[in-house]
C-alpha cells in the first residue's frame, strides 16, 4: 500500500468542513495538538504522549499546497521514539455534494512505514474522520469552531508530556 485514502461525505457546508481541518483548535479536538496555520509555507508540530499503538509521536509539517476551500497539501514529517524521520504527504480534497460536502483525504508515500504503521495510519484516519471530526463540526457555525466538541480525556490521544502551547 502507497496510499490511505479516506472519503466521508458530511452534511455540513464546504466553509465549515474546511474550518474543522484548518481551525488549529479544531485539529486539536479531533486529530492531535498543534500549531498548526493555514498558511501557504507555514511548518508546524503536532504532538501526542508516547502510547503502544502509535510509533511517532511527533510530527513536522509544512503547508505546500493551499486552495481554499477546496484543497490542502501537507508534507508530513513522523519522528519516532529513535529519531528516524518518515516523510510523507497528506492531501486535503473537498467537494460540495448535494448533502453536504465530500472530504477526501489522501496519505501519499506510506509504503515507507512498517506493516503495522500503516494499519494504524488507515485505521486512524477512519475513526477520527467519522467519529471525532463529525463531533467537531457540530461545533462549527458559518466558519467558525466553537472549542469543546471532544473534551480532552475524550480524544483519540493523552497529551501529559506535549508542551501546553499545542494544546488547545
Amino acid at each position: 500500500m502507497k496510499v490511505v485514502t479516506k472519503s466521508r461525505v458530511y452534511p455540513h457546508s464546504i466553509e465549515d468542513v474546511w474550518t474543522a481541518i484548518t481551525d488549529a483548535r479544531a485539529l486539536a479536538e479531533w486529530l492531535m495538538p498543534n500549531d498548526f496555520q493555514p498558511v501557504l509555507g507555514s511548518k508546524f508540530r503536532m504532538m501526542v504522549d508516547p502510547n503502544p499503538m502509535c510509533n511517532s509521536t511527533r510530527t513536522e509539517g509544512e503547508v505546500v499546497e493551499l486552495s481554499r476551500p477546496a484543497r490542502m497539501v501537507w508534507v508530513w514529517r513522523d519522528f519516532d521514539p529513535k529519531g528516524k524521520v518518515t516523510e510523507t504527504r497528506v492531501i486535503w480534497e473537498l467537494q460540495s455534494t448535494p448533502e453536504g460536502t465530500r472530504l477526501t483525504l489522501r496519505h501519499e508515500n506510506v509504503q515507507n512505514l512498517s506493516f503495522f504503521t500503516r494499519l494504524m495510519v488507515s485505521m486512524g484516519w477512519g475513526m477520527m474522520m467519522k467519529n471525532l471530526l463529525s463531533k467537531v463540526l457540530r461545533n462549527v457555525q458559518r466558519g467558525a469552531f466553537t472549542p469543546g466538541a471532544v473534551p480532552l480525556n475524550k480524544r483519540y490521544y493523552k497529551a501529559k508530556t506535549v508542551p501546553a502551547d499545542l494544546v488547545k
